[in-house]
């Protein structure tokens, strides 16, 4: 494949149809250009690089796009990898405006609390909040977790400039923003812990529940196998927790019970040196 055949436009279609992954909806939103010029553009991308036979993001009837984390990554000419990725969705914002235009209630009363859809996002209007959720099937994917999470800041935070204009909300007053994650996942897709706990175990689910019955971390295979994190604090539960996983994963540290053996063997071993050691003062 060689990618100086493709046009300026095209090249960045191609990456972020076929790099990305991202949907027709998605990309219509992220370069404001219309549908049927995106199919062309990618059309015409297959035939010069000749991509056929993979199998990448589709539309659903209602025009929203469907997880896209099962797609394979094209290498060479007919060699296909599940690469690993990270993948952001299932956004949820709550935003507390400090000042509803007349147009904003106008809209309250003609929708009620039923969600307005967008593109990428489904906002719900209250009369003392605002809640924004990203849409079934929508997420923000990269091998790099960092990439992954600013794709989503930069997503959401286009759209909010936008929606707040359109319905008629201001959200931010001398610089204070009022809003607040209230949940989030974030995956990696094809991770080696979650194939070698389905190695060991023979299965796909593993649910790990918190004090309060909520679900934190999971390993699931809706459509490609992966480990989640869950809830508002999922990015730093993948922080905190990503290095246990990799440690037990290719260092295979010992258990409690090893650790607490080898500690009493030390700790004996201290004691016989430290007596020979007096008795060796002794003498001298």
């Amino acid at each position: 494949m060689n990618k100086k055949e493709l046009t300026e436009k095209q090249k960045v279609i191609y990456d972020l149809y076929f790099i990305e992954r991202l949907s027709v909806v998605m990309i219509k939103y992220r370069l404001g250009i219309s549908h049927p010029t995106i199919s062309k553009q990618i059309k015409a991308i297959r035939k010069k690089l000749g991509i056929f036979g993979v199998n990448f993001p589709q539309e659903t009837k209602g025009g929203y796009t469907t997880t896209i984390g099962y797609q394979k990554k094209l290498i060479g000419s007919n060699t296909f990898i599940n690469p690993q990725n990270w993948r952001i969705h299932g956004l949820n914002f709550v935003i507390k405006p400090y000042y509803y235009h007349k147009k904003y209630y106008q809209i309250l009363e003609k929708v009620g609390n039923f969600g307005i859809r967008f593109s990428q996002f489904t906002v719900m209007l209250y009369k003392d909040r605002v809640r924004i959720q990203s849409g079934k099937g929508i997420s923000w994917q990269d091998p790099d977790k960092f990439k992954a999470i600013l794709k989503a800041e930069d997503s959401f935070n286009n759209f909010l400039t936008y929606v707040s204009r359109y319905l008629g909300f201001d959200y931010d007053k001398e610089g204070r923003i009022a809003i607040k994650l209230v949940s989030s996942e974030l995956a990696l897709e094809n991770s080696d812990f979650s194939k070698a706990y389905q190695d060991q175990t023979g299965q796909s689910k593993l649910f790990v529940y918190g004090e309060d019955g909520k679900v934190y971390f999971k390993i699931d295979k809706s459509n490609v196998l992966e480990h989640e994190y869950i809830g508002k604090d999922s990015f730093m539960n993948s922080e905190r927790l990503e290095p246990y996983l990799n440690d037990m994963l290719y260092n295979q540290p010992l258990t409690n019970s090893q650790l607490t053996s080898r500690l009493g063997d030390t700790v004996t071993a201290i004691e016989k040196i430290v007596k020979a050691i007096a008795i060796l003062g002794g003498r001298l």
